[in-house]
């Protein structure tokens, strides 16, 4: 004959082991859905102090996961808006270079039409003073102004020389020319030389 204990405890053994492959499935505590169990099972007493205080504690769960997530998204929308400023702040000091140096050059180019027998040499250091200038000083009218005329003024009171843009342009075809011309006026010198010496000889 069976005995009941033994097999009210068997019956209690396979009811756990069911509820916890459960909630294991469900990713619940066991007593929670055991209470599940039973209220679905009874019925839920809305008015009990159970009821209300497990209602309680499952809403202050959920609020304060709310808040941490409300908390997690506020920060990554701050460093959002931080690379955003960054990016922004990158982007304009870019431009005031770029319309800096746009600047200095087109200035350097309206000398040098304006002065064509002014040097390549003669801008070569005051661009790259220029831009170091203006590298190091960050965007500012004033600078970027006082950059342009300088280098207009130092342009306009060079004196040297030496390589002179249109040379430069006329570039090799300019340096043939010139020696040409030197080959042209020392044939044209043996010429003379040579008739005189013909025409001594003759005489003789």
């Amino acid at each position: 004959m069976t005995d009941p204990g033994r097999k009210n405890l068997r019956l209690t053994e396979d009811v756990c082991e069911r509820i916890e492959e459960v909630a294991d499935q469900r990713g619940l505590a066991q007593n929670e859905l055991v209470i599940e169990i039973i209220e679905n099972t009874l019925g839920v007493d809305e008015g009990s102090g159970a009821y209300l205080r497990r209602r309680s504690e499952t809403l202050a769960e959920s609020e304060s996961q709310l808040r941490d997530e409300i908390q997690t998204l506020v920060a990554e929308l701050q460093d959002v808006r931080q690379q955003h400023r960054e990016v922004t702040e990158r982007l304009q000091r870019i431009e005031e270079k770029r319309r800096g140096l746009t600047e200095i050059f087109d200035a350097i180019l309206n000398d040098m039409e304006e002065n064509p027998n002014k040097t390549i040499q003669a801008y070569k250091s005051h661009i790259e003073d220029a831009i170091r200038v203006k590298h190091d000083s960050g965007p500012s009218e004033t600078k970027r102004d006082d950059i342009v005329a300088d280098i207009r003024a130092r342009a306009s009171a060079h004196d040297d020389i030496s390589v002179a843009p249109e040379r430069l342009r006329r570039g090799v075809r300019g340096t043939q020319q010139s020696t040409d011309t030197g080959a042209s006026s020392q044939k044209h010198e043996l010429k003379s030389a040579q008739k005189r010496d013909g025409g001594g000889t003759d005489a003789r």
